[in-house]
């Protein structure tokens, strides 16, 4: 099911993620085709300079130069200056929709060549900011790939200490954290083909990655608890096999219903008109039962079955045999 992460892409366009038509939508696929997608949301570059540039050719200049740019498809022919003439305004229209991938590469490389064609142009020391929906669109993207991987790396970190805290393990937290990724990885890839390529949707929301790998992990770790706790107390007194036999026997019933009542729940979010929304819903359902009836029942068991008397190393397995009644004659 990880496969599907081959086609995975985020979408930043709000107006496409409705899943009804809308007006708005609709308008903004009319200027698209009559004017070009970037004029739904122009870029701004400001080049700010110490001198006055009202008697300057250097703004017709960077307007020239950022017009024959790849990806530009025009600059305002008449760029704005402030009234102390320092700060020059110019509207830059992208060839392609503002929220697209290729137009938020493009933002670094439009900063790059204002740069280079404000000092062509005679301006000393230019400061370059670039504005508008698709510059703050990237941002926004680099600040969530950033965070993504503190917000994987701190959670995973917390659930292992929390898991080897009360195991009294080191292994265990290993192999518990491994079966929390697999089913994200798992539910992200079909969610990625059911929702793209089955649906048709633009892409995934880009907020709704992390909303499913924090719940998932949550909700995963608990069962885990859950089956984890029964098997450290059963392995006192019976052998591992048999030990994860019984918890899973005593903690199934418990997993099983609260996995079918949230996912349940979570479903209900498809019945919404939002991408974002139908999205997060359809994942966590599809999460909590392969969660529910494949991982915590399945491949846990089975990691703990191959692990042996290992499974919860250092921590050595006890065998409580005061309660067995000994042999008359036997010293």
């Amino acid at each position: 099911m990880g496969v599907g992460l081959v086609g995975y892409q985020e979408s930043f366009n709000f107006v496409s993620g409705f899943r009804v038509d809308t007006q708005s939508a609709r308008g903004q696929a009319l200027v698209a085709e009559a004017f070009g997608p970037g004029e739904t949301a122009p870029t701004t570059v400001l080049i700010r300079n110490g001198t006055d540039l009202r008697t300057s050719d250097a703004p017709a200049r960077v307007a020239g130069s950022l017009s024959e740019l790849g990806g530009v498809a025009r600059v305002d022919a008449r760029p704005r200056l402030s009234g102390d003439g320092r700060t020059l305004s110019l509207r830059v229209v992208l060839d392609k929709d503002p929220y697209s991938s290729e137009a938020l590469d493009a933002i670094g490389p439009l900063r790059s060549a204002a740069q280079a064609a404000a000092e062509r142009a005679g301006i000393h020391e230019p400061r370059i900011l670039v504005g508008g929906e698709t510059a703050q669109t990237a941002d926004i993207r680099s600040a969530l790939d950033r965070d993504m991987i503190y917000i994987i790396a701190l959670v995973l970190v917390i659930v292992a200490v929390i898991l080897a805290l009360l195991l009294g393990s080191v292994l265990a937290p290993v192999y518990l954290v491994g079966t929390l990724v697999v089913p994200f990885v798992a539910t992200l890839g079909a969610t990625t083909f059911f929702t793209l390529t089955v649906l048709g949707d633009d892409g995934i929301g880009n907020r709704v990655t992390a909303y499913i790998f924090v719940f998932l992990v949550a909700l995963g770790v608990d069962y885990s608890i859950f089956i984890m706790s029964r098997f450290k107390q059963e392995s006192r007194t019976s052998p591992p096999v048999e030990a994860i036999r019984v918890a899973i026997e005593r903690t199934g019933g418990v997993v099983s219903s609260a996995g079918l009542i949230l996912a349940a729940t979570f479903a209900v979010l498809m019945t919404q008109p939002i991408r974002e929304l139908f999205q997060f819903g359809f994942a966590m359902a599809f999460g909590i039962l392969l969660d529910t009836f494949v991982i915590r029942p399945l491949l846990v068991p089975a990691i703990v079955r191959l692990l042996g008397d290992k499974a919860l190393w250092p921590m050595r397995m006890r065998r409580d045999t005061a309660s067995v009644p000994v042999a008359s004659g036997v010293l």
